[in-house]
């Protein structure tokens, strides 16, 4: 009984403080995602192409300061693409492409929440992962070039 008391207690606060736990759906992965890693600000725009598969492209490279940086890779660059999804908010067997040092690896993309994902290349027996966190962008708010 304590525990039930203890429970339904916690819900009732959970409510009255306004807290609301968002349930995650594979159409959270759509929209614009900028990389969390030390060093690396790439924009990457994600939607859906014609057989309803996730299609990443490269925006641009962002600061913290909200201005985009000049000289690198151009907008527009595939960089997430081919992936079957594989149900529990997963997608596999695609493509990632890294634009900085122009290579192409195996990937996993998974949404970890519904402004978390996570991406995964796989290069024969080694792999890295970088999480991108989904950031407020427009379209006009997007660099020239």
């Amino acid at each position: 009984m304590d525990v039930l008391r203890t429970k339904t207690g916690i819900a009732i606060l959970l409510l009255s403080i306004g807290i609301s736990v968002k349930a995650q759906r594979k159409e959270d992965l759509i929209g614009y995602w900028k990389s969390c890693d030390e060093g690396d600000n790439m924009v990457v725009r994600v939607q859906m192409d014609s057989d309803n598969k996730p299609v990443g492209r490269l925006v641009g490279f962002q600061r913290d300061d909200g201005t985009w940086e000049k000289g690198k890779p151009p907008k527009g660059i595939k960089v997430m693409y081919n992936f079957k999804y594989d149900g529990n908010l997963t997608w596999n067997r695609g493509k990632i492409y890294d634009p900085l040092t122009d290579r192409t690896y195996r990937g996993v993309v998974k949404l970890q929440s519904s402004d978390t994902i996570k991406a995964i290349g796989y290069w024969v027996f080694l792999w890295d992962d970088i999480l991108f966190k989904k950031i407020e962008l427009n379209e006009k708010d997007e660099p020239n070039s």
